[in-house]
């Protein structure tokens, strides 16, 4: 069977580290590579290999070749990306967050429907043992809370809402603490509605200040 055929639109670190992640797969390979800067995605192409890198996205768009495109831009850019790939006909894998406002993300919404093909945004982490067990044992929760902290990260990149040096970040803790520490212990449930995750406490430096 023919490999799918990707292109990464955004070579930042978190561009590079899907890049990565999809030379361990066997069913798809990154061949196009697309940003502003386009020194940084022929350095990127260097890096994990493929066909050819552009600052061009209408390129990436036009090209007939490619079946997925991951973009991992600046926030502000997701929405228009994601509707130009569906319009396409590209499969997306789009990073957090899917877009600015409601508006956009119905907007992404209309044109995945409308063209058919599927869009999934990054929530990869959804995926780790530690995740899938919680669903298990709460295959429908009413609600869900969140907080995770740690030392500064990526540059100060305002995603992660930094506040001197440390952020707050509204992703699922139970996904990120797995992350952090690598070290969770067990899941236990308290009642019905409840799971606990315990954790050893555990420092790792970024090495960012």
């Amino acid at each position: 069977m023919a490999k799918w055929q990707a292109a990464l639109i955004g070579c930042g670190s978190i561009g590079s580290l899907h890049a990565q992640c999809v030379q361990q797969l066997d069913a798809i390979e990154m061949v196009a590579y697309c940003d502003v800067d386009a020194g940084r995605a022929q350095k990127t192409l260097d890096t994990y290999g493929g066909r050819y890198a552009t600052a061009d996205v209408d390129q990436i768009l036009a090209d007939d070749a490619l079946q997925v495109v991951y973009i991992c831009t600046q926030h502000d850019t997701h929405a228009d990306f994601c509707i130009r790939a569906a319009q396409a006909g590209k499969h997306v894998l789009v990073e957090k967050p899917l877009a600015l406002t409601v508006e956009a993300c119905q907007a992404v919404g209309r044109a995945v429907a409308d063209s058919g093909i599927t869009l999934m945004t990054a929530f990869k982490m959804r995926y780790y043992d530690l995740v899938q067990k919680v669903h298990e044992l709460i295959p429908q929760p009413s609600l869900v809370t969140m907080q995770m902290m740690d030392n500064r990260l990526n540059g100060g990149n305002p995603y992660f809402q930094t506040i001197r040096g440390v952020f707050v970040e509204g992703t699922p803790a139970f996904e990120y603490s797995r992350i952090f520490t690598k070290t969770h212990i067990q899941i236990s449930v308290q009642d019905p509605n409840v799971v606990v995750g315990y954790f050893r406490p555990r420092y790792i430096p970024t090495g960012r200040s």
